[in-house]
C-alpha cells in the first residue's frame, strides 16, 4: 500500500531531568491521524543531527505520541514519522494478529504477511546485521587459515547423508533432491588436492517439525580438512568461532544493544568429553541413561553447570553417531564433537574413517550392507 500523509502539528517538552539528561518529548498530529482502529501503523522515531538512531515511539488514540529518551549530548534532534496501512492491530481485540507483551509484538505470521512493513522495524534489521557480519567473519577468518573458498550444487541425484528427510523435485523429468549437506562434495574437493575447503551454502531438510529449534530450509557454513584428525579440526573451529564473536562484539555493538543480547566473547572454549558431561547432568537431577543425546534443555543446563557460555562436547558414543565416524581406541566412543554456545548447538563433526576396512566394519556393526556404500 502507499504511504500516509500526516502532519506534525506541534510539539512540547513534558519534562527535563538535566543532571540525567532525561527528556520526556510529546508529539502531536493534525486531524489527518487515524483514530477509532483504523487499519494503519504509525511509527515515530528520534534521531540525532549525525542521524543516529535513539528511540521510538508509539501514539496513543488521542494523537499524540511521548518519547522518553536520555540524550547523549546537548545538540539538534529530529523526529521521523513512518505510516503505513493495513498494519494497525488492537491488542484487545482477539484475533487480531497481537500478542500479549507490549505494543508491537505480533503473531509471526502477521509479521510475515506484512514483511515489507516488518522488515522496517530496527530489531529486524539488526537480525540482518549480525546475520551478515556473521557470513563475513566466517569467511575471514577460514582464509586467514589457509581455508578455499568452493560452491557446491545443491540439486542433487541422490541424497548426500542418507535417510528420507529429502526434497524432491522434478528435473526436467528425472527425480532429482534439494542437497540436506555439501558433505559429499566437500569431501570430494580434499581428494582432489584442496586439502582446506569451506562453503557457505544454502541445504533443506524435510523433516516435520515445528519448533524453534528445526528448519526446513537453513544457511550452514561449513569446513572440511584433509590430513588432519579430531584436535586439528577442534583448533580450527575454535579460532573461527572466537574470530566471528569477536567481529560481532566489535562491529554490531548497537544491534546487539538494541536486541537485548550482550556478548562475552571467552578467551578459550572449554572440552569436555560426553561421560563427563552426562555424570555432571545426572549428579544435578537428571536421569540420563549413557549414549542418549542431550535435549535443549540438559544443554542449557549444561552451560549453567560448566559455567561456560561456549563449550565443546567430546569423545561421542560411537553409536550415537554416523558411521563414518573414526573410533577411539576404546571401540566405544569415536572422534565426534558438538559446540554448545547458549545452550543451542552450534556446530558438529568428526574425524572421518580413512581406512576401508573399518569403514566396512563400522556399516556392519550397524546392519548396513557395504554393497550399497560403494559410491562412498
Amino acid at each position: 500500500g502507499t504511504l500516509m500523509s500526516l502532519t506534525v502539528t506541534r510539539s512540547w517538552i513534558q519534562e527535563w531531568n538535566p543532571e540525567a539528561r532525561m527528556l520526556r518529548l510529546t508529539v502531536a498530529f493534525d486531524s489527518s491521524y487515524p483514530t477509532g482502529g483504523e487499519s494503519v501503523d504509525v511509527l515515530l522515531y528520534l534521531f540525532d543531527s549525525a542521524g543516529n538512531y535513539l528511540t521510538e515511539g508509539w501514539p496513543s488514540g488521542d494523537g499524540t505520541t511521548q518519547f522518553q529518551v536520555t540524550l547523549p549530548s546537548r545538540g539538534t534532534y529530529y523526529i521521523g514519522v513512518s505510516a503505513y496501512p493495513n498494519y494497525y492491530f488492537d491488542p484487545n481485540t482477539p484475533g487480531s494478529g497481537y500478542n500479549s507483551g507490549g505494543h508491537g509484538d505480533y503473531r509471526l505470521d502477521v509479521r510475515l504477511d506484512n514483511r515489507f512493513v516488518d522488515l522496517r522495524r530496527i530489531e529486524v534489521q539488526a537480525v540482518f546485521k549480525i546475520r551478515a557480519e556473521v557470513q563475513k567473519a566466517f569467511r575471514e577468518n577460514c582464509i586467514a587459515l589457509g581455508f578455499q573458498e568452493i560452491n557446491t550444487p545443491c540439486i542433487l541425484e541422490s541424497a548426500s547423508e542418507g535417510g528420507t528427510d529429502l526434497f524432491e523435485v522434478n528435473y526436467f523429468g528425472r527425480k532429482a533432491f534439494l542437497a540436506q549437506s555439501p558433505q559429499l562434495y566437500k569431501q570430494l574437493a580434499v581428494l582432489g588436492g584442496m586439502d582446506k575447503v569451506f562453503m557457505v551454502t544454502p541445504v533443506w531438510r524435510a523433516e516435520k517439525h515445528n519448533t524453534v529449534q528445526h528448519l526446513n530450509e537453513v544457511t550452514q557454513m561449513d569446513v572440511e580438512l584433509g590430513f588432519a584428525d579430531d584436535n586439528d579440526a577442534l583448533d580450527s573451529l575454535e579460532k573461527v568461532f572466537l574470530g566471528i564473536l569477536s567481529s560481532v562484539d566489535r562491529n554490531c555493538q548497537k544491534e546487539l544493544e538494541l536486541l537485548k543480547s550482550p556478548l562475552a566473547v571467552p578467551g578459550k572454549i572449554g572440552r569436555h568429553s560426553y561421560s563427563d558431561l552426562v555424570d555432571l547432568l545426572n549428579a544435578n537431577g537428571e536421569r540420563l541413561a549413557w549414549g542418549e543425546d542431550f535435549g535443549k534443555e540438559q544443554e542449557e543446563k549444561l552451560c549453567r553447570l560448566a559455567g561456560e557460555e561456549a563449550f565443546f562436547v567430546t569423545g561421542w558414543p560411537a553409536a550415537a553417531r554416523a558411521f563414518y565416524s573414526m573410533q577411539n581406541a576404546d571401540g566405544k566412543t569415536c572422534k565426534a564433537y558438538d559446540l554448545v554456545f547458549r545452550g543451542l548447538e552450534m556446530a558438529s563433526g568428526a574425524q572421518r574413517i580413512h581406512d576401508v576396512e573399518l569403514l566396512e566394519k563400522a556399516l556392519r556393526s550397524r546392519n548396513l550392507n557395504p554393497d550399497a556404500f560403494k559410491g562412498y
